[in-house]
């Protein structure tokens, strides 16, 4: 939905000084946790090498969309709490960014994170149920991601066009939607809303649900062919269960994110539909819990993955490391021969092992991937 329509979307009512700083706080936190976890995401799986998978990459593009998402989908909210429409449509320059800027980047990047979702599901149900076939390889992946971001982009195009800063009679900015003359406005943004929700939520949804079902039901309740649950080997049994933590994981990760979108989304086609007024708290209530996937998922990794808990570790060790070394010169100074000869032999030998490593072939790091989340 536009930014000029969503004001009338709620019943506005002047808010109380407890109630902005409630808010207010509410929206920081969930910025701090969106821009801090995701940064977490994405230095973990860069600085590991056992983390570069093309499950972790989609997730990183899934973490990139989060942050951008974040960075453009906030200053809306601080405009809603502090009701400072008049200041956002104070310029030009202000009324580009909240009125085009600010949609276009919301109806970009929130395909982005289905898409990658769906993008995740096909990845583990490829290399679970055909593991000997290397379907989503280097190539695949860079076009998946290729695919993902211009769809994404293409979807939200027609805002920029749509979508126009119109100076009225009396000086006053403001954001208008106008499909004509190509479309009737009166049904033309009902038609595109619908047309996204369907196409760019129930559709990527239902495929992940039915491709996550097969992938439940051939690790929970299929076992290997001449097989029995006694003559299994450890490492297959092991195997198997961690295949199971990483779909547990990547399953809540899509159920953070329909429970966390889909309120806002009924809010909006009962505005639109209905033209029902929703309560100016219920639909900040919808829009900070959609934000607020952002901050979750990094925790979901968090809580289902030993190898993210364990790379979170390194990342905040090494930080708070770094921070205290700058802070004491002398120590550094004052430190004794061996260890400074210990220190650079250590980077010396990760260094020489990370191009080992490198030189490996892509491929085979993915028949391992399943064991490095």
């Amino acid at each position: 939905m536009s930014q000029n329509d969503s004001d009338s979307t709620w019943e506005t009512a002047p808010l109380s000084v407890p109630t902005q700083i409630i808010k207010t706080l509410a929206t920081v936190l969930v910025m701090i946790g969106s821009f801090f976890g995701n940064s977490l995401v994405i230095c973990v799986v860069l600085q590991s090498l056992r983390m570069r998978t093309v499950t972790n990459y989609l997730i990183v593009n899934m973490a990139c969309a989060d942050i951008l998402y974040t960075l453009v989908a906030s200053p809306p909210l601080f405009v809603m709490i502090f009701e400072g429409y008049s200041w956002a449509m104070s310029s030009r320059g202000l009324g580009i960014f909240f009125c085009q800027v600010v949609n276009f980047g919301q109806y970009t990047l929130v395909p982005v994170s289905v898409l990658t979702l769906a993008a995740i599901a096909f990845d583990r149900f490829f290399a679970i149920l055909m593991p000997l076939k290397r379907i989503i390889n280097k190539r695949v992946f860079n076009w998946i991601i290729v695919v993902i971001w211009v769809t994404s982009v293409a979807v939200a195009t027609p805002t920029l066009w749509v979508l126009r800063v119109i100076e009225d009679e009396d000086g006053s900015l403001s954001c208008e939607e106008n499909w004509e003359p190509a479309f009737d406005n009166e049904t033309a943004s009902k038609n595109y809303a619908l047309i996204l929700f369907l196409v760019i939520f129930c559709l990527p949804i239902c495929v992940i649900t039915v491709l996550y079902t097969v992938i439940c039901r051939h690790l929970w309740y299929m076992k290997p062919p001449g097989e029995t649950e006694r003559e299994e080997s450890k490492n297959l049994l092991k195997r198997r269960n961690s295949r199971r933590k990483v779909v547990k994981m990547l399953i809540t990760v899509v159920l953070v994110f329909i429970v966390s979108w889909l309120p806002l989304q009924i809010a909006n086609f009962m505005f639109f539909f209905q033209r029902d007024v929703v309560s100016e708290s219920l639909y900040f209530a919808c829009e900070i819990l959609m934000r607020a996937s952002c901050a979750l998922n990094p925790a979901v990794y968090a809580i289902f993955s030993e190898n993210y808990r364990q790379g979170f570790k390194r990342v905040l060790a090494r930080c708070c490391c770094s921070k205290f070394l700058a802070f004491s010169p002398q120590r550094v100074a004052s430190s004794s021969s061996s260890r400074h000869q210990t220190v650079p032999s250590v980077l010396r030998s990760e260094y020489a092992l990370s191009k080992r490593s490198c030189s490996k072939n892509y491929e085979e790091a993915e028949g391992e991937d399943e064991h490095q989340m």
